[in-house]
Order: structure tokens, then C-alpha cells, then sequence
């Protein structure tokens, strides 16, 4: 078996807060928000995705004959679970995202629309279970409700007033997602100051 279909599949998460997605129709990529409940078009299979720079090779959930460059995962200093991803196909250039609109390869330098934030199968379905109020009820450690987790740029979540570093909270987050229908569970997570103590409730 080839070394890349070893290891764990992920995802992409661009600075906008959008998943990598595959525009089958057109056959390129573009970004779109996480749908729950659905995989993204747009994997890569990784060993240990904390150890760049490591080797990238996207696959298309669809197959469809437009080629995809190899590229190389580097880490970004600061930025937890940040990478840039460069081609290693001789160009050098990086793959980024262009808000409302498409994915390229044609970036000379890595800025922060260049940058991206590997995703976990746990992590998507956390995503689907604290993105949605039929599935899971937040509140706050006072009691009071909570809405729902949105995503929004610089790779950071939301929930009410509320915002946290995806990055930084990534292990606590896909914890999430063997919380059972039924089952009460604490959540804390790291923010820009005190830790934020959340309690959930799966419906």
C-alpha cells in the first residue's frame, strides 16, 4: 500500500472560515461553508499532520481528469495547527483560497490567505453537533443558553459572544464528537483571556 493512503484523512479549513470544496461541474476547487453532516470533496490522507513539513497529495472525492500539483505542508510560527501549503512540483508557489470565489496555486508568498487548517473526520462532526441547536444545546457555566458554534475567519470559532482559536482547541473540540444523544458534558475552552466553560447537552 502506498505511504499516502496511510494515516488519517482530513480536511481544509481557509482563513475565511470556509471548507475546500471540489466544484465537480467546473472540475476546480473553490470554498464553501461546512454543510453538517457532509464530507467535503476536497481530502488528503496524513500520518501525523503536527509534524510539518510533510507531503500533501489532494484527492477529489470525484474523480475528474483536471490535475491536482503535489504540494508540501509547512508550519506557520504562532499558529497553532496552521499550515501554508507549497507545490513541490519545481513552481514553488502556494495553493490560496480568493474569497467568494475560487482556489489557486499562483500564490508567490504565504500571507494569511494562504494559510489553512487541517481538519479531522472527529473534528467535522463536532463541527455538525455544536453548529446545530436541534442537536446539541450550549450553555454558558452561569446557565444562561448559548447558540450555536459559527466559524469565522482567522480559524477561530464563535459561539454567542464568544470567540476562541480553532487551533488551540482542536483535541477539546474533537472530544466532542463521542459525546453520546443524551449525555451532559462540560466543554472549556481557550480564549485570548480566561478560559471559557461551556456545558453541552447532546438532544
Amino acid at each position: 500500500m502506498s505511504i499516502e493512503y496511510a494515516g488519517a484523512r482530513y480536511w481544509l479549513l481557509d482563513f475565511f472560515g470556509d471548507i475546500v470544496e471540489h466544484d465537480v461541474m467546473r472540475d476546480r476547487l473553490h470554498s464553501a461553508k461546512p454543510t453538517p453532516g457532509q464530507y467535503p470533496g476536497i481530502f488528503f490522507y496524513a500520518q501525523d499532520i503536527d509534524s510539518a513539513p510533510f507531503d500533501i497529495d489532494l484527492r477529489k472525492a470525484v474523480s475528474l481528469p483536471v490535475p491536482l500539483p503535489p504540494l508540501r505542508a509547512i508550519s506557520i510560527p504562532g499558529q497553532a495547527h496552521i499550515i501554508a501549503l507549497q507545490r513541490r512540483d519545481g513552481d514553488q508557489r502556494y495553493m490560496r483560497s480568493i474569497h467568494n470565489s475560487h482556489l489557486d496555486f499562483m500564490a508567490t508568498m504565504p500571507n494569511q490567505w494562504e494559510y489553512f487548517l487541517p481538519l479531522s473526520e472527529q473534528m467535522l462532526h463536532s463541527f455538525a453537533i455544536l453548529g446545530q441547536e436541534k442537536i446539541c444545546a450550549i450553555s454558558h457555566e452561569d446557565g444562561r443558553a448559548l447558540p450555536p458554534l459559527e466559524i469565522i475567519w482567522h480559524h477561530r470559532g464563535r459561539i454567542g459572544e464568544y470567540e476562541f482559536s480553532l487551533g488551540d482547541n482542536i483535541q477539546t473540540l474533537e472530544e466532542v464528537s463521542s459525546l453520546p444523544a443524551g449525555q451532559e458534558a462540560p466543554l472549556e475552552l481557550k480564549t485570548d483571556s480566561e478560559p471559557l466553560r461551556l456545558k453541552l447537552r447532546r438532544l
